[in-house]
């Protein structure tokens, strides 16, 4: 497993928008057009190259004869690569993306004041007491913990927002849900910075010491620089 970050830039330059979002299927380029906020297309576009330059820097594969298959629930993949497993995420300043050979969940999240109405929606009672029982700064820290690990796992299972993030309980290094046995699944808690936690949850326990940082102008060249890499 291998894990990656991209920082995204405040802005990009309108001609290298247009050379990246052609490396890109024309479905993503509808659904990127339609952010409103410049820095929500960004993201977007940015967390698809990143994972075409995965693919395409590990297996004998050009960019436009990559082709995504979702699941019943919107999860991607790449049918031609049955050992290739990716998920991506992004909040504000960064995208991350993750790489196995088995199923596999990251989620990222900007570290913020609590909606403290969004808590019970989230947490089980037992998480939501915990919470409750430290101190506002540890509150803060721990929220975001919990929160990125329930989502990481959630995006491992590959069901999105049909599994309710308080139907389990996140206990240390363990996750119960259902009948599944807290073997089955592990997770790995990281930092970006002091204002940003992140979560990976997998069924196999390897998990990289750090995140590999890929450089946003090193993404652009390694493709702009391939005519041979655009889509349309």
């Amino acid at each position: 497993m291998n894990i990656y970050k991209v920082r995204v830039p405040g802005n990009i330059e309108h001609d290298i928008m247009q050379k990246l979002i052609r490396l890109v299927s024309k479905e993503k380029q509808m659904k990127i057009q339609k952010y409103k906020r410049k820095p929500d297309q960004y993201s977007a576009l940015i967390g698809d190259i990143l994972i075409r330059y995965l693919i395409t820097t590990n297996f004998s594969k050009e960019n436009k004869d990559i082709k995504y298959e979702y699941n019943e629930y919107g999860k991607p993949y790449v049918d031609e690569l049955n050992n290739f497993h990716f998920n991506i995420s992004h909040s504000e300043s960064w995208v991350v993306g993750a790489i196995h050979e088995e199923e596999v969940g990251i989620d990222v999240e900007k570290v913020r004041p609590i909606d403290t109405t969004m808590i019970k929606n989230i947490f089980t009672e037992e998480e939501f007491n915990y919470l409750n029982s430290l101190n506002v700064e540890q509150q803060l820290d721990v929220f975001y913990e919990l929160w990125t690990i329930k989502e990481s796992f959630v995006k491992w299972i590959g069901k999105g927002l049909t599994i309710p993030l308080n139907s389990f309980v996140i206990n240390k290094n363990t996750i119960f849900y259902g009948d599944m046995l807290s073997n089955e699944v592990y997770y790995k808690k990281f930092t970006i910075g002091k204002d940003y936690k992140l979560s990976c949850c997998a069924s196999l326990d390897s998990f990289p010491e750090s995140i590999i940082e890929i450089d946003f102008v090193d993404l652009c060249n390694y493709f702009i620089e391939d005519k041979h890499s655009y889509i349309v």
